[in-house]
């Protein structure tokens, strides 16, 4: 057997301290080819390697090139009529196959009769492939049309895919073009795939976009250019988000008092002002909010500051079935002042605000 290639090398070698320009015309084929009456006719060696001299019979090698042509002409149409008998996965299999088999004698066209019809086999193999992707219909199902925020973060998606007689198409790539990722799923023995969407706790309308992965499907295929330019149609479904109602009820402490002016309150009601619908009228989602400062020590001397230390517990409900969506604790947070212990105790809020701004980022999560 023998590598066959029709790219030109040139190889640059040193003879005696002199450079030499040769040219080594290789020519290459995709495949291992069989040359029939190879004969070597002479060798020699140099210091990096043996070197043979071989002869070609030209006219066996052609004799041998066309038979293995007109075998894989049989070859490619056996594959093609296999492929239209049931339109399935296997068919594009099959196509593919069709398209390797005579790859290597596609510099000539190459006529057919198939069917009744006559075709140029590359041809006849690229209207295969359009006619099956046409024939597969996509239809995609979303659980939810609109969803709310941190009430909703997932939304089930369902892809049924059929061929043009409603017949469900098994083992067909699917790519999911996601707000939140991207991927490809198969479909099931019935042509169906389902998928849990992650959704954010951004309002606004989203896509979904989806489509056949071609890539997937027709793997096999040879890049390049005598590549096919196959593309599926991108099909797109939306949903939308929109804020849920919220109200607050907080309990805010500072070493023992009620705050007269809360101030973690207005900060997460600043901070969700555009996911949170706030109000008081039937609320979906209840943030419950209880902080303190405590004294943990004497103060010890005039020189040195009140020391206070600031503890909050927060929780998002969900008031449809009263389940917890988030919740989160601060602990021991120190605030100091010179003045008063109670002041303090203010500073240790302030800086609980800070803590509590880092916790908020991770309620998706």
């Amino acid at each position: 057997k023998i590598n066959i290639s029709s790219d030109m090398e040139v190889i640059v070698s040193d003879f005696n301290g002199s450079m030499e320009n040769t040219i080594n015309s290789v020519t290459k084929s995709r495949f291992n080819l069989i040359i029939p009456e190879l004969e070597f006719i002479d060798y020699f060696e140099l210091n990096n390697g043996i070197y043979y001299y071989a002869r070609l019979n030209k006219e066996r090698y052609k004799i041998s090139l066309q038979r293995m042509r007109l075998n894989a002409i049989e070859t490619a149409k056996n594959f093609i009529y296999k492929a239209d008998k049931v339109l399935s996965a296997e068919s594009f299999e099959l196509i593919q196959k069709a398209w390797i088999e005579i790859l290597p004698f596609n510099d000539e066209p190459i006529s057919v009769t198939y069917n009744g019809e006559d075709w140029y086999l590359y041809a006849l193999i690229k209207d295969r492939i359009y006619s099956y992707l046409n024939r597969l219909i996509v239809n995609i199902e979303l659980d939810k049309q609109v969803l709310k925020t941190f009430i909703d973060k997932r939304n089930f998606l369902t892809i049924n895919v059929y061929d043009n007689m409603k017949k469900g198409m098994a083992g067909i790539p699917i790519k999911l073009n996601l707000p939140n990722e991207t991927l490809t799923l198969y479909t099931d023995n019935n042509g169906a795939l389902n998928h849990s969407m992650i959704v954010n706790s951004q309002i606004g309308v989203f896509e979904v976009l989806y489509s056949v992965d071609v890539g997937l499907l027709l793997k096999d295929f040879k890049l390049g250019e005598n590549a096919l330019d196959v593309r599926s149609k991108i099909g797109s479904e939306s949903f939308e988000v929109v804020p849920s109602k919220a109200t607050i009820v907080s309990n805010e402490i500072n070493h023992g008092k009620t705050l007269e002016k809360p101030m973690l309150e207005p900060f997460a009601e600043q901070y969700f002002s555009g996911v949170l619908e706030f109000g008081d009228n039937s609320p979906e989602i209840k943030i419950l909010i209880d902080s303190n400062t405590i004294k943990k020590s004497k103060r010890m001397g005039s020189n040195f500051p009140y020391f206070s230390f600031g503890s909050a517990n927060i929780k998002f409900i969900n008031t449809r079935n009263n389940v917890q969506i988030f919740s989160t604790q601060i602990l021991d947070i120190k605030g100091a002042d010179f003045d008063s212990q109670e002041v303090a105790g203010l500073r240790s809020y302030e800086n609980m605000l800070k803590e509590l701004g880092d916790r908020l980022v991770n309620i998706d999560n």
